[in-house]
């Protein structure tokens, strides 16, 4: 990446940015949420910057038209389920440590803001718990 791409970003990608900024305060609330929160959103972070990632981020705000938060809270949940599947965040099978239990946290709140905003409906969003609460189940 280059230091002029890095200065300035496309201006979608500033857009999401800012929405990433404005949901910090989110995750602010749990004891484990805040140490997993600010890991999650950095990785998010580093995402959005990658500019192969521009014509995914593009689709989903255009096409799509869903909005810089809710692109920004589904990518937040996405990030949570990759690194809980990972094994890396278990004490042993099935059962995840204090960062795991923050990740799994910011998953929840992440998720429930994409129910709220009408981005997911209770179904689907009890799909995603549960396909997580599998992953968390198996790996470890």
């Amino acid at each position: 990446m280059s230091i002029f791409s890095r200065l300035f970003p496309p201006a979608e990608v500033e857009v999401c940015l800012r929405a990433l900024e404005e949901v910090r305060s989110l995750f602010s609330n749990s004891l484990y949420s805040d140490v997993a929160s600010d890991y999650v959103l950095e990785r998010v972070r580093t995402i959005l910057r990658d500019r192969k990632n521009k014509p995914d981020l593009l689709k989903a705000m255009y096409e799509a038209k869903k909005s810089p938060r809710d692109i920004v809270l589904y990518a937040i949940a996405q990030q949570c389920k990759l690194l809980l599947s990972s094994g890396n965040y278990h004490i042993y099978r099935g059962v995840l440590s204090g960062e795991g239990n923050g990740m799994r946290a910011v998953f929840g709140i992440a998720l429930d803001e994409l129910v709220k905003s009408g981005f997911a409906n209770e179904e689907q969003a009890s799909e995603q718990r549960a396909e997580l609460h599998e992953l968390i189940k198996d790996v470890g």
